[in-house]
């Protein structure tokens, strides 16, 4: 998602850390993008339902 966010706003995708933050900033960019890439990261432990809720949400 990044890559495609880099390049619809014409921007250059370096490396990945800290991609979130810049593209969070773009003009084309989904309404609360960090917020919602960090909320899903944050699922991802080791018990079935949260993976299901990172992948599943809603």
């Amino acid at each position: 998602m990044n890559q495609v966010l880099f390049a619809l706003n014409e921007a250059c995708l370096l490396n990945e850390k800290g991609a979130v933050a810049l593209a969070n900033g773009f003009t084309l960019c989904p309404p609360e993008y960090q917020r919602r890439i960090e909320s899903a990261f944050a699922l991802l432990a080791a018990d079935t339902e949260s993976i299901r809720g990172a992948i599943y949400p809603g």
